[in-house]
């Protein structure tokens, strides 16, 4: 009998000790762990085994069974509800493990089978580091003191299965968070293979290209996105990133085609995945942006060119004119022939209007003068202007002196103004525009309102370059632009800046 004992024993512990290297065979299937169940009945001697996951929440996540048939009145797998609501209970014990508590007891054979091995069951808690993934549950023959031996000896596979489970599970919150991350990025992201060969891809990706996922992880790739120019460039990036990474670059613009055939300007992120021959990119769509600093470079152009016109048929004319005034003076003072009062103040009268002339010039290449109240100056006049210019009522509002030390900021802050001016003459024909300047914890603001009908089309992004270029010079300041409705008529536009 000692004998027999000690040989079950034996078969007991070889089998837990099997236990590690069963679970590692389950990491394609993380939650199904018959095998390990097999191995308690067919090797350790055990009636049962079946092991339950649970979700965070308790409820059943996963159930595997094994068992010696012949024992039982029930063949097969017993149902999922039988030990749902054991494992809850179970969960919610003090102890770490019960006693005689497996709801399988019931289908055991016949009372006078049961009580000449005296059958029992132990169920442990799966759990680590505090956090409780399910139960282990077996029923096996022998005495009560027994059993209560076969708690040590189930101990170290109770620990092992806890450990698996909590390595799979950070596995999965780390695959969880990559993902979140993945698509959350606000750009497009997608995985490319060693051949080309796109086999992941985000929704902003499926938003840039036009494409589903479907129709791109692993049947597309990324050299189908790519204008034929730009493709012999990046398929040699694509290599060294491969062969030799530092000399591949991480960054760099190309031209993407979407399935409508539209081009975009892309500015990409590309690096290796690491321990792996593939590549993870990000697409960062700047048309927008490129567009608005053509926009911005063409009314530049325009400004240029205005004040060339005006350099060329006002101020060089009128100086030229100034010019041969004097040399009639000169002629006379030649010929001993003093100048009249008339010629003199004449002269002065041409050169004033010349100084206000270069004035206005200057004005127009530099609307907000380097000093730190230039901003509130600037827009002063630019209020006056527009009363002057269009016969309507145009105030300007502050409280407390308005200071800006960036030069470059202040004169962003300008061009919205007069770009939010503009727009609303022309939109919404108001009879007042209010340009109110406010600053607070170091946060300046500047809101221009207007009583007209509104602009038309406010929230269409991809309508009015004003309405862009207003968002486009806020973004280069870090500032921030938000254009509403009024309720009692009107828009307003305003622009926050943290200074």
């Amino acid at each position: 009998m000692k004998k027999h004992k000690r040989e079950f024993l034996n078969s007991r512990f070889k089998a837990i000790s099997r236990v590690p290297f069963l679970l590692d065979s389950l990491e394609s299937e993380q939650w199904d762990f018959t095998v390990v169940c097999r191995m308690f009945v067919e090797t350790a001697g055990y009636l049962s085994c079946w092991i339950a996951v649970v979700f965070e929440s308790g409820e059943l996540k996963s159930l595997s069974q094994y068992k010696k048939e012949e024992f039982f009145t029930v063949h097969g797998k017993v149902s999922d509800f039988t030990i749902a609501d054991y494992v809850k209970d179970s969960l919610v014990h003090s102890s770490d493990y019960l006693i005689d508590g497996d709801p399988l007891l019931e289908y055991l054979g016949d009372a006078s089978i049961r009580d000449d091995m005296q059958m029992h069951s132990i169920t442990f808690k799966l759990s680590f580091n505090g956090i409780i993934y399910g139960v282990l549950s077996i029923i096996l023959p022998g005495d009560y003191q027994s059993v209560r031996e076969e708690v040590l000896i189930l101990s170290d596979a109770v620990k092992s299965i806890s450990v698996f489970l909590y390595d799979v599970d950070v596995q999965d919150r780390i695959k969880d968070i990559f993902v979140i991350m993945f698509e959350t990025t606000g750009n497009g992201t997608a995985l490319f293979e060693d051949d080309t060969t796109i086999s992941y891809v985000n929704k902003e990706f499926e938003n840039l290209s036009g494409y589903s996922k479907e129709e791109i992880e692993g049947k597309m790739s990324w050299t189908e996105f790519v204008m034929p120019e730009d493709v012999e460039r990046m398929l040699e990036y694509h290599r060294l990133r491969r062969s030799n990474p530092k000399d591949a670059p991480r960054n760099y613009e190309f031209r993407f085609i979407d399935r409508h055939g539209t081009i975009k300007n892309i500015f990409m992120t590309i690096d290796m995945v690491p321990r792996s021959k593939i590549s993870i990119a990000s697409f960062m769509n700047i048309t927008e942006k490129k567009r608005l600093e053509s926009e911005i470079l063409r009314v530049s152009e325009l400004e240029r060119q205005q004040i060339g016109s005006d350099l060329h048929d006002g101020l060089s004319p009128h100086l030229v004119g100034v010019k041969l005034m004097l040399r009639v003076l000169e002629q006379k003072v030649q010929n001993s022939q003093m100048p009249t009062l008339e010629e003199l103040q004449n002269i002065d009268r041409l050169i004033s209007d010349a100084i206000e002339q270069s004035r206005r010039l200057i004005k127009g290449l530099k609307p907000v003068d380097i000093e730190p109240e230039g901003l509130l100056f600037a827009l002063e006049e630019l209020v006056g202007r527009t009363c002057t210019q269009y016969g309507l009522q145009c105030t300007l509002e502050y409280d407390g002196p308005v200071t800006i030390n960036n030069n470059i900021a202040a004169t962003h802050l300008y061009y919205i103004v007069q770009e939010a001016i503009n727009n609303a003459i022309k939109h919404a024909g108001p009879r007042r525009i209010e340009v109110v300047i406010g600053h607070s914890d170091h946060v300046l603001s500047v809101e221009i309102r207007d009583d007209g009908v509104g602009i038309p089309a406010l929230l269409d992004t991809t309508k009015g370059m004003g309405l862009n270029l207003m968002k486009y010079r806020a973004s280069l300041i870090n500032g921030e632009i938000m254009i509403k409705r009024l309720t009692e008529g009107g828009t307003s536009v305003r622009c926050t800046l943290r200074m």
